[in-house]
């Protein structure tokens, strides 16, 4: 009948009911959306992060070149051990400029992780060299790599 208001609730329900539905399609849709950006994203860091694709270091960073004359300079004192340097000379130049190459390396994008594989080389190096003819030493080091081997398992441009 068409002066019957039951006709009329229904209409209104099944409007009310297509906003709904509507709604609902439109909140799925914004969270879909947000959630394919926040994969796509993750993946880019994942990627930039295993492949090393981020920011890479320039030819004249000052922390790959620092740590690299650091090692130089550990390497060379290795090899001279009889040198006629006074040794708290020594000590303190190299302290200084262990200081500086830190400082450099602190304000790089992958400094932090040169700076703690050289360190732990040099820790190593230098356990070593404390351990050599000590009956009471680690038996399970043999012999501690040059630091310039070192350089493989840093990032190919701070290499």
């Amino acid at each position: 009948m068409p002066g019957d208001p039951r006709l009329d609730d229904s209409a209104d329900a099944r409007a009310d009911d297509r906003a709904r539905k509507e709604g609902r399609r439109n909140a799925h849709g914004l969270v879909l959306v947000v959630a394919v950006l926040f994969i796509a994203s993750s993946t880019v860091q994942i990627v930039r992060g295993v492949f090393g694709l981020g920011e890479a270091s320039r030819p004249g960073d000052a922390c790959a070149e620092g740590v690299a004359r650091l090692s130089a300079q550990i390497d060379a004192r290795a090899a001279c051990s009889g040198c006629n340097e006074a040794p708290a000379a020594r000590r303190s130049r190299e302290a200084s400029e262990a200081a500086t190459v830190a400082r450099a390396c602190a304000a790089s994008s992958d400094g932090l992780d040169t700076w703690a594989a050289f360190e732990r080389a040099r820790m190593a190096r230098e356990e070593l060299a404390r351990g050599e003819g000590d009956p009471g030493a680690p038996r399970g080091l043999m012999h501690a790599p040059p630091l310039g081997d070192e350089a493989a398992p840093l990032p190919v441009d701070l290499r």
